[in-house]
């Protein structure tokens, strides 16, 4: 497809070695500010929404590359958000934990709305997810006048009404997803705000009837203030960062994969540097993207990659035709994944003043606007040159004091794991034939995930 090499060169990525992986997309440029944040991946918009409460109200949104403000007008004080798919909306929640005072508002890309239905006794600190097969936005626990709450709540599009008052313990500063592969909702940690030292590990999880314990389900280390983001590429449940305050205060920044039957840790090279932040998942590139929130300071943007969908290679084809410096080759060092720059060396190319070496990126290695590939190129003076791939995109390749050496940045988008790209040199060699030019080998990307 044309999008797959043209996202190739669209966002410069440092390059890891290591599946799974964060990737630092954005460092002073992210929101700060907000004690209280809500976040949320818009799917009609394709727009990871971030509402920062407290007396601020401002909406951000990312793109997956920016981050732009668009209101400043939302939900203030204590927020929780999640996105309706039915209704294609944000629905977010906001309390004032002085009076009790608890709305529910929508977003529809341009405006805030408040509705004026019956909401839940004032709380916050509670856990929200949105149960995509019934339909339901589930709320549970919560602070509601200083003690911690065990109701479970559920909002249809109009109204909120009780659906239990007991199933998992009372706790605030749990977190909570919808895990769509299983139709569950799954609540994970949290603790009590009263002197009873308890802090959770737990797993539970609500079918729309009754909550249920995982009993025996190998679990995280006790956590609050953590967030939960359901993985749709991988059909899991995410747990990242968080921290351990009874007892001692233990800041994590770890990222967890809740399966259904265990948790397992995601071990990665590198991973943010703050405990809290706002986690959803980008259902379009399969990543998730979270927005810390360190005490001081500006926030950060990070993006998770899982790692599924196989391995990346590096597959060579046709022929150079001979130049000054002998006939160029094309060679690729490791395979190709998202998240990562992809390095390629064009060999046998002459080194001089008057020598370039240019990278073609195409989608194709079959046909070029209706010309047949590949296509021979003695016509224009360049004999047994030949054209393998469609040039849609065009690089610089530098010589760096010992090489050529082709850094093609790949995305972190899940949606390009499997596809194709074709690349192939061209080399600026004025004495070698009469066009001046020479061709390398060329090669197909096979982009790994």
């Amino acid at each position: 497809m044309l999008r797959t090499c043209l996202v190739l060169l669209a966002v410069a990525t440092p390059a890891v070695s290591q599946s799974p992986r964060w990737i630092l997309r954005d460092q002073g440029g992210s929101p700060s500010g907000g004690t209280s944040r809500a976040i949320a991946y818009d799917e009609a918009r394709d727009r990871t929404v971030l509402q920062l409460g407290d007396s601020l109200g401002e909406t951000w949104e990312w793109d997956g590359n920016v981050w732009r403000q668009v209101a400043t007008n939302g939900p203030g004080d204590e927020v929780e958000m999640v996105y309706d798919a039915a209704r294609q909306r944000m629905v977010c929640v906001s309390a004032i934990p002085q009076t009790g005072l608890f709305r529910t508002w929508f977003w529809d890309g341009t405006r805030w709305t408040q509705t004026l239905g019956a909401t839940p006794l004032g709380r916050f600190d509670q856990g929200m997810a949105y149960d995509r097969a019934r339909d339901r936005v589930v709320l549970f626990g919560g602070l509601r006048g200083g003690q911690d709450s065990s109701e479970t709540w559920e909002f249809d599009g109009m109204h909120w009404a009780q659906r239990s008052s007991g199933g998992a313990p009372l706790r605030s500063l749990h977190a909570m997803a919808y895990d769509e592969g299983r139709g569950v909702t799954v609540l994970f940690g949290g603790r009590r705000e009263d002197n009873s030292g308890i802090e959770y590990a737990d797993t539970w999880e609500w079918d729309g009837q009754v909550w249920r314990e995982r009993y025996g389900v190998t679990a995280p280390p006790r956590r609050s203030f953590h967030e939960m983001a359901y993985d749709a590429s991988n059909q899991r449940v995410l747990v990242y960062g968080g921290r351990q305050s009874i007892g001692g205060l233990i800041r994590y920044t770890d990222t967890w994969a809740f399966d259904g039957l265990a948790w397992r840790q995601l071990r990665t090279n590198t991973a943010p540097t703050v405990e809290r932040g706002s986690l959803a998942f980008d259902r379009r590139r399969g990543v998730a993207v979270l927005a810390t929130r360190p005490d001081t300071g500006a926030g950060s943007t990070w993006e998770f990659a899982g790692g599924a969908g196989g391995v990346g290679s590096f597959t060579s084809f046709g022929a150079g035709c001979t130049g000054t410096a002998g006939a160029p080759l094309l060679l690729g060092v490791g395979a190709p994944s998202i998240g990562a720059t992809f390095s390629m060396l064009v060999g046998s190319a002459p080194v001089g003043p008057l020598n370039r070496v240019i990278g073609m990126i195409g989608d194709s290695r079959r046909d070029w606007g209706g010309t047949s590939l590949p296509l021979a190129l003695d016509f224009l003076g360049m004999p047994f040159c030949t054209l393998y791939v469609a040039p849609q995109v065009l690089q610089d390749i530098p010589f760096d004091g010992a090489a050529y050496r082709w850094q093609l940045p790949i995305p972190l988008d899940a949606s390009l794991v499997g596809s194709d790209a074709f690349v192939q040199a061209a080399v600026t060699d004025p004495t070698a034939n009469r066009a001046g030019l020479t061709t390398s080998t060329a090669a197909q990307l096979r982009i790994g995930g």
